[in-house]
């Protein structure tokens, strides 16, 4: 073996040694090894009180929605256009089954609501319309008018009792309602998502 191969290999060892001192300097968080079985528990890292439960986000109180007088001073908007049809049909529910109501409008015939406000990023209109004595005369309009831009945000028809959701992805203005409803009793019920409550 040459001297060049020897000093290799004892500059391999001692840079082995040097590693293995760093490392040990380091030191090794783990415990010991105990292999002794007389009164042995757990090592809880992290120490929770029983007692504790995490606290509860409080849900929203239902704020009862209702009819001004004298719209036509209030809005500029105030009566319903002729094609409503063109907003569609229902929109899908939400598969999660956590929705909480933050407001609703219940009501046997039409107005113009006061103004309210949406903090949510997501919310929904959920809409049922039943029939008095005359289902076969049924007939329920409504629109969704953001105050500031006076803008219809959505629109909902229906000409028979049913059930209808409308997803909305607007928020953080004033909105309001104008509703047409004939020979029917209705609730909209404003509804968000559990996750969206702070």
């Amino acid at each position: 073996m040459s001297s060049g191969d020897l000093l290799s290999v004892a500059a391999g060892v001692v840079i082995v040694v040097l590693v293995a001192s760093a490392v040990q300097w380091w030191g090794d968080d783990r415990l010991p090894i105990d292999n002794s079985t007389e009164n042995v528990q757990p090592l809880l890292l992290h120490q929770t009180d029983p007692t504790q439960s995490p606290t509860p986000v409080p849900l929203p109180t239902i704020s009862k929605i209702g009819y001004v007088e004298k719209p036509v001073l209030k809005y500029k908007t105030y009566l319903l256009p002729d094609n409503i049809s063109l907003f569609g049909a229902s929109d899908p529910s939400w598969k999660t089954k956590d929705s909480v109501a933050f407001a609703s409008l219940e009501e046997e015939h039409g107005g113009v609501t006061g103004t309210f406000t949406v903090p949510y990023p997501m919310w929904r209109m959920n809409c049922t319309v039943t029939p008095d004595d005359s289902p076969e005369y049924t007939l329920f309009r409504a629109i969704l008018i953001d105050v500031k831009t006076n803008a219809i945000i959505e629109g909902i028809e229906l000409r028979a009792p049913g059930h209808v959701i409308k997803n909305i992805m607007v928020s953080d203005g004033e909105y309001y309602l104008v509703v047409e409803c004939r020979h029917a009793h209705f609730t909209i019920d404003m509804e968000t998502k559990k996750e969206f409550i702070r």
